[in-house]
């Protein structure tokens, strides 16, 4: 299967199941909808929409302290209750990343799809 042929399945890493696997892909430019509603609309206008930029190249630079990469496979161990830390592993090391950074981080769901179907030999 070529790499034009291969369906996209563009997901943030909260919406994955436990025990699912997907590939890095990149950051959402826009926070979670509803994210820093404890603060009232004015804060999350002024701290996200002001500081976006910062805020995304700053969590670039964290995922890859971390050795998250585009392309690399992430496993979503699990997640707390109530919008609590996501658990996933990356190589042979576990992590826990807060909500609110979960919710950014976009993983691609068809790259572990495309080769759990050519592995049985579908297409």
């Amino acid at each position: 299967m070529s790499q034009q042929d291969r369906k996209q399945e563009i997901v943030n890493l909260v919406s994955l199941k436990a025990g699912e696997k997907a590939a890095f892909s990149g950051i959402s430019n826009t926070p979670e909808p509803g994210f820093g509603h404890m603060h009232g609309r004015r804060w999350r206008e002024r701290h996200f929409h002001h500081h976006h930029g910062i805020f995304s190249f700053g969590l670039m630079q964290r995922l890859e302290a971390m050795g998250i990469r585009p392309g690399i496979i992430i496993t979503k161990i699990s997640n707390h209750f109530l919008r609590g830390p996501v658990i996933i592993e990356v190589g042979r090391t576990q992590l826990a990343i807060g909500y609110g950074m979960a919710a950014r981080i976009l993983v691609d769901k068809g790259v572990m799809n495309n080769e759990e179907n050519t592995a049985h030999g579908q297409s």
